[in-house]
This record gives structure tokens, C-alpha cells and sequence, in this order.
């Protein structure tokens, strides 16, 4: 009983980030800041019921996520689900940019990765963070057959390489 007690008070209060305990409305206002947003007392409020839940229903990743990504996270995962959730948690392990793209290109993320798989888009997007869409979508319309193994191997490439070869 007394670590079930433990638990749910942690969850109220908030959530350890790096060894620091935040409340909810800080872990809001660092979101937000990476969102670009202002830090209106609603907007902190609002963010901060938003990172909440999103946390109870997926996990602290998300919270943890939308610190470094914006506070978009949590509102995509909870529009998206567990399947865009997923996607994040692979992405977590890249560059905040591409956790921020991510986010920011919700759609095309969610349609590529049912298509071409999450790793495959996770991968891509830490190369060339905001231009999946772009990169597929060439390759899409090159006419190369197998554009899946295309978009693939483009993947794979170093991220210096991905845009001259997608442009040629």
C-alpha cells in the first residue's frame, strides 16, 4: 500500500526530469517554451491538464518528450494514440529537432509510418528533421520500381547525402 501511495503522490505532483522533481504547470511552461508559445497562465494550465493526461494514459515518456519537443507531443499523442506513442518512443532516442519535426509533422509521420514502417521514418526524420514528406515523396513520384526498398536504403544514407540524392 505504501508504494501504490508513493506512486499516485509522485503522479500528482508531478515527475522527476534528470534527477529534478517538476510540477505539471513547470513541466508546461518548458514545453510550451519549446513550442514557441506564449506562458499565459491558460496556456500553462491547458498544456499542463494535456501533458498530464497524456502521461497517465501512455506514460511519463510523453511528458518527458514534450519538454524537449514541445507541447505538441502530448496533443498529437492524445489525438494520434499508442501508435504515433510508439513512433515517439523510437524517436526519443534522436535529436530534440527531430522529436519537435516529428510532432510538427504529425500527419505525414503517421502516414509514412503505416506505409514504410516506424523505423524506417523515425530514421529518416532524425537525418533530415520536418522533410520526410519531402524525401518520400520523391522518391515516390522518381518512378524507381520498389520504392520502398528506395525509401528504405535513403534511410540508411549518411544525412549529408539524403537531399542530393532524393534531388537527382
Amino acid at each position: 500500500g505504501i508504494a501504490i501511495a508513493a506512486l499516485s503522490h509522485a503522479g500528482a505532483a508531478g515527475l522527476v526530469i534528470k534527477g529534478v522533481s517538476h510540477s505539471w504547470d513547470e513541466i508546461a511552461k518548458m514545453a510550451l517554451k519549446v513550442s514557441g508559445r506564449e506562458l499565459t497562465d491558460d496556456a500553462v494550465k491547458s498544456a499542463a491538464k494535456t501533458i498530464e493526461r497524456a502521461a497517465e494514459k501512455y506514460g511519463n515518456d510523453v511528458a518527458k518528450a514534450s519538454v524537449r519537443g514541445g507541447v505538441e507531443i502530448a496533443e498529437q499523442t492524445m489525438k494520434r494514440g499508442g501508435r504515433f506513442f510508439r513512433v515517439l518512443q523510437k524517436a526519443a532516442q534522436y535529436s530534440d529537432e527531430s522529436l519537435r519535426a516529428l510532432s510538427l509533422n504529425a500527419d505525414d509521420i503517421a502516414k509514412y509510418s503505416a506505409k514504410y514502417g516506424d523505423d524506417v521514418v523515425v530514421k529518416l526524420n532524425a537525418k533530415v528533421p520536418g522533410q520526410v514528406s519531402r524525401m518520400v515523396t520523391a522518391a515516390e513520384k522518381s518512378g524507381i520500381s520498389g520504392v520502398e526498398r528506395t525509401v528504405r536504403a535513403v534511410a540508411d544514407l549518411p544525412s549529408e547525402d539524403i537531399p542530393r540524392v532524393l534531388g537527382a
